[in-house]
Parts: C-alpha cells; structure tokens; sequence
C-alpha cells in the first residue's frame, strides 16, 4: 500500500541531519503502519534538499517502529510549500473548515498560493503514479492533500484510493470559500473509493457542500464515494507508549502548585483550539467569584504555530494582552508557557484536575484524549460539542454547546472547578474517566489504518468506485 501524508516521519535539516517528525498525525501513521506489518510506501512532500545529502537518503527512507515501511521524501521547492501549507492550506482552506474568518481575497497572491497548492498535489499524485502497481491501495490523508485522488484518476489510475479528512468540515463557511479551490477539492474527493470523517457532523458537512456547490446544472452532483465515519482515538497500547514517556518529576518550567485546583489548556496557538476565550473567560469566572483567585490555577500549554500569518500573530497579540491583563488583576491564577515539549505537556495531562478542549471546530483532538488516558486525578473535562470526539467524551463532561459563547465556557469552567474543588473532588479517579476510556477504546483505535486499508480492498473486490 502506499500512504500519503503531508509530512513523513523524518525530515532532512539544512546542514544534513535527519530528524524525527513529532506531529501528532505523524506520530499517528507511524504507530499505526507499525501494526498493520505490511509492506508500505509512505509519500510526503519534503522542502529538504536531498540532491545534496545522497549519502542521508537510506537514513530518511527509514520509519521508525515500521521496519516494513519506507519513506519516500517527494522534493518540492520552499517557495511552492510556503503557498501550497500556509498560504491556501492554512489561511484558505484550514479557516473554511473550522469556521474561521479568513482575510485572504482574491487577486495575484490568492491566484499564486492555489497555484502553488495544486503543484505540490501534482508532484505528489506524479510520484504515487510512477510508483504504484495497478491495484495498490493509496490511502491519503488529509486536507493538504485533498486534489491527489482526482489528479491519479486523471494519470490513468484505476487502483483503490481513500481519503481521511482528519480536521472538521463546516459546510457553512466552506461552501464560501471562493477562488475554484472549494469545488476542485469537492470534484477530487468524489472521485476516491471511500472518504473517511471523524465525526457525522463533518460527513454530512461534506455531502451539503457537494450538493450545494456541485449540483448546479443539468448533470446534477457528481456520484458519492462510500462515506465513513471513523474517529481516530487513541489506544490503551498508545497511552501506554505516552505513559512511558512522560518524565518522572514535574518539568520546573510549570511551577505546579498541588495546594490549587490545576486546570490546564495544551494546544497549538490557532484561532481553532479557540484559547482566547478560554482566558476571557476565566477572567469573568475569577471577576464574579473573587473567592476562586486563591483556589484556582489554569495553566496554558501554548505551542506556536503559524507565525507569519497575520490572522495567526494578531490572535496570539490578543491572546497575550488577555493574559497579561488576568496576571496583572489576579496574581499567581494564570501561568503560561510557551514551546512545543510533549513531555511537559503529558507530565501536566497527568496530574491537572480540570483539561479545558473548547475548540470552535476540531477534529479527534488528540490532546485531551491523552488527559483522558493519562491523568491519575480523575480530572473533569471541559469540552465544547464542536470537538469531532465530542459524543464519545460527552458522558460526565462538562460540555460548551456554542463555543463561541464566553458566558457557556464560563459557566462550564466553573462547574468543573467547583466539582474538583468539593469534597468528591478526588474520590474514585479511575471511575470518572472509565465512561470516557471506555467509549475512546471501542472505537478499536488499534485498527484505524487497517480500516482505510480493509475498505480499499472491497473496492477491488467489488468491482465498485472509479475502477
């Protein structure tokens, strides 16, 4: 089989070294090629400049865990990647998606970075053709990557193809998004075998869009793939993996005070993951109960991200000057720490009482399932109903079902502290979280890429999609 991803499992630096990637979807596909065991191709683009370093291709082709894998890196330039991941990745498509406002507009850039976008595709779709045997199975994942199905059924491939969408999918604001990119990603998608969503929400999303912005005309929408709905959640051998890394003492930077309530927020600092109103409302919660500031500790995790956007640096000036105006009025209630260190991050999962997730949208958020899996307190969960996990987690959360509302946040946050702050606080920590392990584990996490795989092969042996 072969896989494609956005990124592979390691990476070429400027000066030669390989280096292991340590995104969560990487991390995610290495595990789970691991235990499929069979022979995989596993393609992603790559900006490092491999006619310099021959002697460092064998060490690349290597995934870690996956002796019965081997990465090949497809060479695009850092100019075709910079449009291709920020410029319509990031701040086109990834703010349609989660139902975020976007300031890019039409004209020669946006022109450019779609450009640019189905280049980096092509390359991708070229490299999957030449390699490929005619009943292969391709398994693509994620929206980078959306228009390699339909350019491999226009390269002649007849072979089985999936797509998982591992991001949400709102249909409101993704049916706005102009420039032809929204309806080339719709055609595309529509020509794999099966497409795969994390939640029914994001399935249903995509087949509004698809009649709404394909259906016009005589002809109608184009037929639909087998649409699948398949959360990716993590395991009791993932948790046990993460377990073990985790360092044994509390990482200084955090200056966990075990006297309070810990609430902790881990996430990247993106407009989705929605901190802001986290912090804003925290800041109401601490205003109208004063008593709480003594209580009552929330500990922001923040990894930056995406920097050079402007829609990105504004948010996190804001975020900032909210924190710092929480610091200023309620000494020693806020901490934040800045830097991408998961074992900081799963020191804190372990130990926090409250784990704050109240994205706008979002897709499996592997961060709080990891608290979920980890923490030794039996920590309440706040968590908002636009997370694509959100129904398994919903049994004893305290759940936001409008995250863009400061009040609902507020009040969640509040009823979590006071239930962790009371005299059950800290009784039967394994129970509480049983529902929520339970529920995450019977989704058998253990067979998420097995899935993908499985589903492609009933293609083939049905005869049915594009074949």
């Amino acid at each position: 089989m072969i896989v494609v991803s956005d990124r592979g499992p390691r990476a070429l630096t400027a000066d030669g070294r390989v280096v292991e990637r340590n995104g969560s979807v990487t991390k995610l596909l290495a595990r789970q090629l691991a235990r499929v065991g069979e022979p995989a191709t596993w393609m992603a683009p790559t900006t490092g400049e491999l006619h310099r370093w021959p002697d460092r291709l064998d060490e690349l082709s290597r995934c870690p865990g996956a002796p019965s894998a081997r990465h090949v890196p497809i060479q695009v330039s850092p100019e075709a990647y910079h449009g291709y991941y920020l410029m319509a990745g990031a701040r086109m498509l990834w703010m349609a998606l989660h139902a975020l406002e976007t300031r890019a507009a039409g004209g020669p850039a946006t022109e450019r970075a779609v450009a640019d976008y189905a280049g980096v595709n092509a390359a991708v779709a070229d490299a999957v053709t030449a390699s490929a045997s005619p009943d292969e199975p391709v398994l693509v994942q994620d929206y980078q990557l959306a228009l390699v199905p339909g350019m491999l059924r226009e390269r002649g491939f007849t072979g089985p193809i999936s797509f998982f969408l591992h991001t949400a999918f709102d249909a409101g604001s993704f049916t706005r998004l102009g420039s032809g990119l929204a309806d080339d990603w719709l055609r595309s998608l529509c020509t794999a075998d099966v497409l795969f969503f994390q939640d029914r929400r994001w399935r249903d999303g995509f087949q509004e869009a698809v009649r709404h912005r394909l259906g016009e005309g005589r002809a109608g929408p184009p037929p639909l793939p087998r649409l699948r709905v398949r959360p990716v959640t993590l395991g009791r051998a993932d948790v046990a993996a993460l377990r073990a890394s985790r360092p044994a003492g509390e990482p200084p930077e955090l200056a966990w005070d075990a006297r309070r309530v810990n609430a902790l927020f881990v996430g990247r600092l993106d407009p989705a993951k929605n901190v802001e109103r986290c912090v804003v409302a925290f800041e109401d919660l601490l205003r109208g109960r004063p008593d709480l500031a003594g209580t009552v500790r929330l500990t922001l995790l923040l990894v930056p991200s995406r920097e050079s956007l402007p829609e990105y640096a504004e948010y996190a000036g804001r975020v900032t000057g909210h924190c710092d105006r929480v610091r200023h009025r309620f000494p020693g209630s806020l901490h934040v720490v800045s830097g991408d260190d998961q074992g900081r991050a799963l020191w804190a999962m372990t130990h926090a009482d409250v784990v704050v997730a109240n994205s706008v949208r979002d897709g499996g958020n592997l961060a709080v399932q990891e608290a979920v899996g980890l923490n030794e307190r039996g920590c309440r969960l706040v968590i908002s109903s636009g997370l694509g996990v959100a129904e398994l987690l919903r049994n004893g959360a305290h759940v936001i079902a409008d995250p863009c509302s400061v009040e609902e946040t507020r009040s969640a946050l509040g009823a979590a502290v006071d239930v962790a702050a009371g005299p059950d606080g800290r009784d039967a920590p394994e129970s509480r979280l049983a529902a929520a392990r339970e529920a995450l584990d019977r989704c058998h996490p253990e067979a998420w890429l097995a899935s993908q795989l499985e589903s492609c092969r009933e293609a083939v042996s049905c005869g049915s999609g594009h074949r």
